[in-house]
């Protein structure tokens, strides 16, 4: 299966600048990435993976100033988001 996430998630600098700044902002902004995630999920949480399942990610950026380390942080929001759709289990 191809699951593609439109627009962007929030890479770690941008999410360690919201925790050093409030951590509401940094609550804030992991929810909102975690529900962006989840809503791409909702639909298939009815067909259950095989367990253990294998993930690739493929990063798309509009330009090469973001570093790589930087932006598969996102994967964190990726796995919430399939967590709480019901798509895996908790993890």
């Amino acid at each position: 299966m191809k699951f593609v996430i439109p627009g962007e998630l929030t890479d770690q600098n941008t999410y360690m600048d919201a925790e050093r700044a409030n951590r509401h902002k940094a609550a804030k902004l992991k929810k909102q990435n975690t529900y962006k995630c989840a809503a791409i999920f909702m639909p298939f949480r009815l067909q259950q993976p095989k367990l253990p399942i294998s993930l690739h990610f493929d990063w798309i950026c509009k330009n090469k100033r973001k570093d790589k380390d930087n932006i598969c942080f996102a994967k964190k929001f990726i796995f919430d988001g399939m967590q709480q759709a019901g798509y895996i289990p908790n993890d």
